[in-house]
């Protein structure tokens, strides 16, 4: 009878008015979080970097920020009820499936966080794993890894047909990378900040 919560809940709760972009993923969250702080923060944004990380969203330091980037795991999406701006789905992969009780519940679970978002951002690649296993998402979604949408071919960074720059460094150019560079920039597309600039970053 208990009321079970989570202090990612608590913190939610407690921040409504502010920008939230949740990371979540079997593979890539560390790195797309780490690197949407990076980006954000050299475009000149007061960017935090908190969450599943290392650094829990209790040990945020006071002061004005503008975007919070809280790496998000399965379990604290599983039960997520609080509503960030937006939410990032890097990837979907079988894991934790002890906890979670069952594939499908795990993809369930993760997806958890996407239904509490303003906008989501999708690897093409797990939206059609979440697609094969009935999952909806909702329509509010930008789409990435694919050509109608933001994409990475041979190092180069697109916007549909659209080459946005280059990533400037190689190791980001492997091809799990590219991914994780796309979601970035579906998220700095999202925020309406210069994509030119965050390529750069």
């Amino acid at each position: 009878g208990l009321i079970v919560t989570s202090l990612l809940n608590l913190w939610a709760e407690e921040h409504k008015d502010a920008c939230t972009i949740c990371v979540t993923g079997t593979k890539g969250k560390s790195t797309t979080s780490t690197l949407l702080g990076h980006v954000l923060q050299t475009m000149g944004k007061r960017a935090l970097v908190l969450g599943n990380i290392g650094i829990p969203v209790s040990q945020a330091s006071e002061g004005p920020v503008d975007y919070y980037v809280i790496e998000t795991s399965s379990y604290q999406a599983a039960n997520f009820s609080g509503s960030c701006h937006v939410a990032v789905l890097t990837s979907l992969f079988p894991e934790h499936l002890d906890w979670h009780g069952s594939l499908d519940l795990y993809y369930r679970d993760k997806s958890n966080l996407l239904l509490h978002s303003d906008v989501c951002a999708v690897s093409a690649a797990a939206l059609k794993t979440l697609e094969e296993h009935h999952i909806d998402i909702g329509s509010n979604k930008t789409i990435f890894g694919q050509d109608d949408g933001w994409h990475c071919f041979d190092g180069t960074v697109y916007k549909q047909a659209l080459p946005v720059g280059n990533i400037p460094y190689e190791f980001l150019t492997r091809p799990y990378n590219q991914d994780n560079v796309c979601a970035i920039m579906s998220v700095i597309d999202v925020l309406g900040l210069d994509t030119a600039s965050a390529v750069a970053a």
